[in-house]
C-alpha cells in the first residue's frame, strides 16, 4: 500500500508539474514589466546610421579616412605644413572656407564621370566620409551628428545626390551576368562599388529628412529640394524608388545575386518615409481627406463624461412603455425621442458630419464618484444600422423594409455601401420619422438613435461608393453624397515636378506623391511584393535555409573565412543582426505601403492587399510568429563597441573585437547597451508586422477563416507574453475576429483573452464576436467576396490607369501606334496558345459588334486581360 500510495503521489506530483507549466505557457501575464517603447518612424539617428553597416564592414571605415586626407592634402597642397604626419594630422576641414568647401565637393562630383572605376569609388568614399561628419578618435558624437548636417546640406546644395543617383544607374549594370553563376561565392568583395553609393544616399536621406527647429532656411529649402528630387524621375522615367524596387527585383530574380540587399531595402524605407511621410503625416492626411469628404475629421477614443443611459421603462409589445411603478409620469416623458431637437431622421443626416453629443446629465441628479468604464468609444457600422432596422421593421410591422418606404434607414435602393453613403437622406422631420419607425416600439427606437450616435463612415466607403456611381452611369457624384461632401475642399496643388499627372475630378481628395507612386508600381507591383516577401522568408528566423533560397547575405559575408573564434562568433552574430535588420526594413516597407495607399483610395490598397495574399503573406507572417517571439524581441545580437560610430570614435584593438567589451561603449554613448529589456528594431517589426496581418484580415471574413484554418490562435496566444499594450492591442484585435470561428470551447479555455478583448479593443455595436457561433455565410459566400473584391480593383485599374498607360488619352493615332509595336511573348504563352483563345476570346463575350458602331467603347472593354 505504501508503495502504490507513493506511486500515486509521484503521479499527482507530475501532474501539477504538467498542469503549472501549461498554465504558465497559457497565461500571457507573467511577472514582468512593460516595455518602455514608444513607436516612431524611425529609431535614433546614430542606431539608423549603425544598422546601414555590417561588422565586416568596420575595417573599410579608416580606409575611407584616409582617402579622404590624401585628397584634401593634394588638392590644398600649399596650405599643408610639410612636418606634419599624415595620420596624425589636425582636420582641417572645418577652418577652410564655404567656398572652398563647395568648390573641393564640386571636384569631387565630377570625378564620377571619369573612366576608372577606382577613381570614382574613390570619390564616392570621400563624400560618405563628409557625410559621416569628418569622424576622428576622441570626437564627441555631438560634434560629429553636428559636422555631418553641415556637410549632407553643403552636399545637396552642389547636386551630388542626383550625380549619386546616376553614378549608381551606372554601376548597378556592371556586374550583370558575372554572378548569376558563381551565386555561393559572393561577399562583400563583390559589390564594393555599390555598397559605398547606396551607403552615400543612405546618409543623405536619413540626415537631411530630419528636421530640427533651429533649421536656417537654406537648410529647409535643400530638404524640399530633395523631397522633390525623390519624387522626380531622375534617371530616364525612374525615381530612385522605382530604381530600389527594380534593383530588388533583379536581386530576387537571380540576375544580379551580388545587390547588396540589406543597404537597397533601408534606402528604399527611408525614400518612402521622405515622400509620402511617416504616422504623424498619415494622422494629418486623414483629417484632411476626411475634411474634404464631408466627414468627422477624428472619431472621438475616449468615452462621455457620463455612462450611457439605457431606457427603463418596461417593453409592451403594443409598441407602449409602462410607468413601471404606480402613479408617475409616463415612461416617454423623459426621453430623447420626445425632443424635436433629436428625432431620427435629422440624427441619419448630422452623425455624417459629426457625432452627437449625449443629453446632459439632470442637474438634481445625485453625484456618482469615478465609475469604471472603458477606455473607447464603440462603432456602428451604417450596414449594421441598416439591417437592425429591417430586421426590426419585418418582426414588428411585418413588412420588407426594401419594398415599403425604402431601404430602411437610408431610404434609397440598393444595398450595402452605396445606399447608405450615396443614397442616403439627410434631414427629415417627426412625419417622416413617423413613416419609416412609427410602427416599432420605443426601446426600438431609442436604440436606433443610440446606433446613429456612433456611426462611423470610413474614408474607403465614400472611395467605393463614388466608383460604384461611375460603374452605374452617374456622372455628377457631388449631388448624391453625404451632406456638405458635395462642397469639397480643393485638392492640395501638385509638386512642380512635370511628370505628376492631374487628379482627375471626380476621385475626390488624393495625395499626389502617393498617386504618383502607385502609377509606377501597378504595372510591377505584384513582381515587388513577391520580391519583398521573399527576401522576408529568408531573413525569417524559422526559415530553414535551401539550396534554392534567397542569399541575402552578400553584404556580410567577409572574402576571407574567420581565422579565430572570435571572428567566427563576430560573423554568426553579424548574420543574426543583418537579418533582423532586413526583417524591420521590409516590414516598414510594406506598412508604409499599405497605410498611404489606403488613404489615397480604398482600391489601392485592396489591390496590394490582395497580391499580398495571393503571395501568401498570411502564413508567412504567421510562420514567422511560430517562435518564442518575447525572446526574439529581447535578442541582443550586437556588439556596441563595433557599431558606428564608436567603431572609429573609440577604434577596437588590435586583432579585431574584443570579446570583453560586450557589455556596452563608452560611458556616454548612445550605441551603449542599455537595460531596457528589448531591442528595438525587433519590436518595431514585430509591432509592424502584426499590423500588416490586421490590415489584410480586417473585415474579410475569407482571410479570416484562412487564419483560423492555419491554426493561428495558439500562435497569436503566444506573442501575447510581448509586454507591449500596442503589439498586444493588435494581436488582440486578430484574435477578435477569430473568436467567433474557434467554438465555444476555445473560449471557454481562454477567458483571460476573451476578457482581455472586452477591456482594451473597441467594439462594433451589433457585432456578435464573443458569442456567435451558427455563421449564416457558407465557404463559397467567402470565395465570391474575393472574386468580387478582385473584379471591382480590376474596373477601377481599367478605369484610371490601365487605359491612360495604353491608349494614351484615347486618340485614334496613339492606338494605331500601340498596335504597330512590337510585343515580345512569353515562351509559356507560346506554348498555351490554344487554351488561351479557348478561355479568353470564344468563351468571353464581347460586343464586337458595338466596338465598330462606337468609336470609344474599346474603352469601356476589359482589356486587361488582354
Amino acid at each position: 500500500m505504501d508503495g502504490i500510495s507513493g506511486s500515486g503521489l509521484g503521479s499527482i506530483s507530475r501532474l501539477r508539474d504538467v498542469i503549472r507549466r501549461q498554465r504558465k505557457d497559457s497565461d500571457s501575464s507573467v511577472d514582468a514589466p512593460d516595455f518602455d517603447f514608444k513607436y516612431a518612424d524611425t529609431d535614433t539617428y546614430l542606431h539608423e546610421l549603425a544598422e546601414l553597416y555590417a561588422y565586416t564592414e568596420v575595417p573599410e571605415f579608416e580606409n575611407t579616412k584616409l582617402q579622404f586626407e590624401a585628397g584634401l592634402e593634394e588638392a590644398f597642397r600649399d596650405t599643408t605644413t610639410p612636418t606634419t604626419s599624415s595620420l596624425h594630422r589636425t582636420p582641417r576641414w572645418h577652418k577652410l572656407s564655404l567656398a572652398s568647401r563647395r568648390a573641393y565637393v564640386m571636384g569631387l562630383i565630377d570625378h564620377f564621370e571619369v573612366h576608372s572605376s577606382q577613381d570614382r569609388l574613390s570619390a564616392v568614399r570621400q563624400l560618405l566620409y563628409l557625410a559621416h561628419g569628418n569622424y576622428r578618435p576622441d570626437m564627441a558624437e555631438s560634434e560629429l551628428c553636428r559636422a555631418a548636417r553641415q556637410n549632407v546640406f553643403l552636399l545637396l546644395q552642389a547636386g551630388a545626390f542626383e550625380a549619386t543617383v546616376e553614378l549608381l544607374s551606372l554601376e548597378m549594370e556592371q556586374g550583370r551576368g558575372v554572378y548569376e553563376s558563381s551565386k555561393a561565392n559572393i561577399n562583400i568583395a563583390n559589390n564594393h562599388n555599390l555598397r559605398t553609393c547606396l551607403s552615400l544616399l543612405y546618409a543623405v536621406v536619413e540626415t537631411a529628412s530630419r528636421e530640427e527647429r533651429d533649421d536656417p532656411l537654406e537648410w529647409r529649402e535643400a530638404r524640399a529640394l530633395l523631397v522633390e528630387q525623390l519624387s522626380n524621375p531622375i534617371v530616364g522615367e525612374d525615381s530612385l524608388t522605382a530604381i530600389l524596387f527594380n534593383m530588388l527585383l533583379s536581386f530576387c530574380s537571380g540576375a544580379m545575386p551580388h545587390y547588396p540587399v540589406k543597404k537597397i531595402l533601408l534606402l528604399l524605407w527611408k525614400c518612402l518615409l521622405a515622400t509620402l511621410g511617416g504616422v504623424e503625416t498619415l494622422k494629418d492626411l486623414k483629417k484632411e481627406a476626411r475634411t474634404a469628404a464631408g466627414l468627422q475629421p477624428v472619431y472621438p477614443d475616449l468615452q462621455p463624461s457620463r455612462p450611457l443611459v439605457l431606457p427603463t421603462a418596461a417593453f409592451d409589445p403594443r409598441g407602449q412603455a409602462s410607468s413601471g411603478g404606480g402613479g408617475g409620469a409616463p415612461a416617454g416623458a423623459n426621453s430623447s425621442l420626445s425632443s424635436p431637437s433629436l428625432s431620427l431622421t435629422e440624427m441619419a443626416g448630422k452623425y455624417r458630419g459629426s457625432v452627437p453629443s449625449l443629453p446632459s446629465a439632470d442637474a438634481d441628479a445625485p453625484t456618482l464618484g469615478p465609475m469604471k468604464m472603458l477606455e473607447f468609444r464603440p462603432k456602428a457600422r451604417q450596414r449594421d444600422v441598416e439591417a437592425f432596422v429591417e430586421a426590426c421593421q419585418s418582426k414588428f410591422c411585418c413588412y420588407d423594409a426594401t419594398v415599403v418606404g425604402g431601404r430602411g434607414v437610408g431610404g434609397g435602393g440598393g444595398g450595402g455601401v452605396v445606399s447608405g453613403v450615396v443614397s442616403g437622406g439627410g434631414a427629415g422631420d417627426d412625419e417622416d420619422d413617423d413613416r419609416r419607425f412609427g410602427g416599432l416600439p420605443e426601446p426600438i427606437r431609442e436604440s436606433i438613435k443610440v446606433l446613429y450616435d456612433h456611426v462611423y463612415i470610413p474614408l474607403s466607403d465614400i472611395h467605393i461608393a463614388r466608383e460604384a456611381m461611375k460603374e452605374t452611369g452617374k456622372t455628377t457624384p457631388g449631388t448624391n453624397l453625404p451632406p456638405s461632401s458635395s462642397q469639397t475642399l480643393p485638392p492640395p496643388p501638385p509638386p512642380s515636378s512635370s511628370h505628376t499627372l492631374p487628379p482627375p475630378p471626380t476621385r475626390g481628395w488624393i495625395n499626389p506623391p502617393t498617386e504618383a507612386l502607385y502609377r509606377s508600381l501597378l504595372p510591377n507591383l505584384s513582381q515587388y511584393m513577391i520580391a519583398l516577401l521573399k527576401v522576408l522568408l529568408a531573413a525569417a528566423p524559422t526559415s530553414r535555409t535551401r539550396n534554392d533560397s534567397l542569399n541575402i547575405l552578400v553584404d556580410v559575408l567577409p572574402p576571407e573565412p574567420p581565422a579565430n573564434i572570435v571572428e567566427s562568433t563576430q560573423i554568426t552574430l553579424d548574420i543574426s543582426r543583418h537579418k533582423e535588420i532586413v526583417v524591420k526594413a521590409v516590414s516598414a516597407i510594406l506598412f508604409l505601403l499599405l497605410k498611404h495607399f489606403k488613404l489615397n483610395h480604398a482600391y489601392q490598397f485592396e489591390f496590394l492587399g490582395q497580391q499580398l495574399l495571393f503571395a501568401n503573406c498570411i502564413p508567412l507572417i504567421l510562420k514567422f510568429f511560430n517562435q518564442n517571439v518575447a525572446q526574439y524581441v529581447s535578442s541582443r545580437n550586437y556588439y556596441p563597441v563595433m557599431n558606428f560610430p564608436n567603431c572609429v570614435l573609440h577604434p577596437p584593438g588590435e586583432g579585431g573585437m574584443d570579446p570583453t567589451m560586450t557589455g556596452g561603449g563608452p560611458e556616454g554613448s548612445s550605441t551603449a547597451t542599455t537595460d531596457q529589456g528589448y531591442c528595438w528594431r525587433n519590436l518595431f517589426a514585430c509591432i509592424n508586422l502584426v499590423r500588416i496581418l490586421q490590415k489584410l484580415s480586417k473585415w474579410k471574413h475569407c482571410r479570416t477563416v484562412m487564419m483560423v484554418v492555419f491554426r493561428s490562435a495558439p500562435i497569436l496566444k503566444r506573442a501575447l507574453k510581448v509586454r507591449h499594450s500596442l503589439f498586444q492591442l493588435y494581436v488582440l484585435k486578430l484574435l477578435k475576429a477569430q473568436t467567433k470561428y474557434l467554438g465555444r470551447n476555445w473560449r471557454r479555455s481562454n477567458m483571460k483573452t476573451v476578457s482581455a478583448i472586452y477591456h482594451r479593443v473597441r467594439h462594433h455595436l451589433h457585432d456578435d464576436w464573443a458569442y456567435g457561433n451558427d455563421l449564416a455565410a457558407k465557404p463559397c459566400d467567402f470565395q465570391h467576396e474575393e472574386l468580387a473584391l478582385k473584379s471591382a480593383i480590376e474596373q477601377f485599374n481599367n478605369r484610371h490607369y490601365i487605359s491612360e498607360q495604353r491608349w494614351g488619352g484615347g486618340g485614334e493615332g496613339e492606338v494605331v501606334d500601340m498596335l504597330e509595336r512590337d510585343v515580345v511573348l512569353s515562351k509559356s504563352f507560346t506554348e498555351h496558345y490554344e487554351e488561351w483563345v479557348e478561355l479568353e476570346v470564344f468563351l468571353m463575350p464581347k460586343d464586337w459588334d458595338r466596338v465598330l458602331k462606337t468609336p470609344s467603347a474599346y474603352m469601356e472593354l476589359k482589356l486587361v486581360d488582354f
